[in-house]
């Protein structure tokens, strides 16, 4: 994209044209009261946000993170974890356990290397996705500096990025979406700023990190390739893609090879995570289910801008860059196993258009950069004001609860088998069921173990006897249909904890 279409102005940041033309002001320089009392509400916002993310960190990584590591990110830890091992891709059913999984994995490759480093699963995963977030927020700032956003204007832009509920959920779990969230942007910033023909590689090279990172991480590739078609440069934009696709064909082969041949079947086995076309054409509505009321205010902003920017936008990488995202983000929400999580790009993706197209002056006035800065505010408020529950005791009793012994234990949560020292013999309980409705060996295979009390402890997220909350739960969503009966017929109810965490053990005979 060429830096001069549409002339560069700033908007209610800029100063007014006739003034223009008598005094030289720079690009950071407040047009008026207004302009001033916007660029100081954005600096107030960024910079609570900033606070806000930093005391999280540091209190939720202390305190909750045996919670907000949840099941998912267990399925991430415990693939790392594999890794360490020297074991890639678990098969479906083996000595370890159960595998299969829909991640790609270039995340749990980097967390499994630094656990071989000698770090906890723990340590390494959160360190994981501190460097990730990092990683976003410069890959952010670069893209708005070379979309000509004033530094000023850029830097508390990107730290917006921190005051949404995806990315605060992501700051103190572990999972793959920061890492390939930040390879688009830094290879977005890349295709823009990079005009020489001897380092266009990167860009392709990162968004073929975020591919395999997450497999449907390719709104930066689309968005890029539209940009370049759509303003004539059409050779640019095939050579972009055709850059992109072997490099990703060179991961998922090498992937394969070093699985022993197991990656691409159990990536077929899950990849679809339970869509049909019926959730698919109904994946608008549960979209919105999911959403927080800050995520759906972020959307009604970034709609509204769509609206009302000029057409020329629609040519540039931060207009396509939403479009992409929204678009590919709806259709994934026709998976049962989507979460609000799925959220993250869109968040990013809405934050980063309008601070871009207010910089250029195509949404004029102060409405849109206040209205983002009182957003932010009011997610970060709402933060601020939620009590974190500290569960570390817990897991602690839970786990000697569970007792050492030859015999496994089988948990919802595989972060619980990792913290008490073991590999997890279940990695994804959502995977499972998809499996098992393919494979009924492998369910019954589980429903024969459950039969022979072969776990020592059986531990579940969700009361079996509340109806109200999850119902069917177990039948539907996790493990499938039998498991509760089964467990419930060899295995009783012992302890629970915190409504997050119910104790089975074997049943005397």
């Amino acid at each position: 994209m060429s830096h001069a279409s549409d002339g560069f102005h700033d908007s209610a940041l800029a100063v007014p044209a006739v003034a223009a033309q008598r005094v030289p002001v720079s690009d950071d320089a407040p047009a008026d009261a207004r302009a001033f009392w916007v660029r100081h509400l954005l600096l107030v916002a960024c910079g609570v946000a900033l606070m806000l993310s930093a005391v999280r960190a540091v209190r939720g990584i202390r305190e909750e993170s045996s919670v907000a590591v949840n099941h998912v990110s267990g399925a991430w830890a415990a693939l790392a974890l594999d890794f360490a091992h020297g074991e890639l891709y678990r098969p479906v059913i083996s000595d370890v356990g159960y595998g299969g999984t829909r991640y790609f994995p270039l995340q749990f490759v980097l967390h499994g290397l630094l656990i071989k480093l000698g770090l906890s699963p723990l340590v390494a995963g959160h360190a994981l996705s501190i460097a990730a977030l990092i990683a976003m927020l410069c890959g952010a700032y670069a893209l708005l500096r070379c979309l000509r956003v004033p530094a000023a204007f850029a830097g508390p832009g990107a730290m917006l990025l921190l005051a949404n509920p995806p990315v605060q959920g992501a700051l103190i779990t572990i999972r793959g979406d920061l890492l390939a969230c930040a390879f688009n942007l830094c290879g977005l910033a890349l295709g823009l700023s990079d005009e020489r023909a001897r380092r266009r590689w990167l860009a392709p090279t990162l968004f073929s990190l975020a591919i395999l990172t997450k497999q449907t991480a390719i709104y930066g590739l689309v968005a890029m390739a539209l940009a370049l078609a759509v303003r004539g440069d059409r050779k640019r934009a095939f050579r972009l893609v055709a850059a992109t696709i072997p490099l990703v064909a060179i991961g998922v082969a090498g992937t394969q090879l070093a699985s022993g041949g197991t990656f691409l079947a159990v990536i077929r086995a899950c990849s679809s995570g339970g869509a049909t076309l019926r959730t698919i054409a109904l994946a608008p509505i549960r979209m919105f289910n999911f959403a927080y009321p800050p995520d759906l205010a972020l959307v009604v902003l970034g709609l509204a801008g769509l609206f009302v920017v000029a057409r020329s936008a629609f040519r540039e990488v931060p207009a396509l860059y939403l479009i992409s995202t929204a678009c590919i983000t709806t259709v994934l929400f026709g998976s049962p196993g989507v979460d609000e999580n799925h959220f993250l790009d869109l968040d990013v993706a809405i934050v980063l258009f309008l601070v871009a197209e207010v910089a250029k002056g195509r949404l004029k006035g102060a409405f849109a950069p206040a209205a983002l800065a009182l957003a932010a505010l009011g997610f970060c408020g709402s933060v601020a004001l939620t009590r974190i529950v500290p569960q570390r005791q817990v897991v602690s009793q839970l786990l000697e609860e569970v007792g050492p012994s030859g015999r496994p234990l089988l948990s919802e949560n595989p972060w619980l088998p990792i913290l008490a020292d073991e590999r997890p013999y279940l990695l994804d309980a959502f995977t499972f069921k998809l499996i098992g409705d393919r494979e009924p060996r492998v369910r019954e295979d589980l429903l024969r173990k459950l039969d022979d009390q072969f776990f020592r402890a059986v531990v579940l997220k969700n009361d079996l006897f509340d109806s109200s909350v999850y119902k069917d739960w177990y039948r539907d969503v996790h493990f499938g249909p039998g498991f509760s009966e089964r467990l419930l017929a060899n295995y009783e109810l012992v302890a629970r904890h915190s409504d997050q965490f119910y104790v089975y053990r074997p049943r005397a005979r």
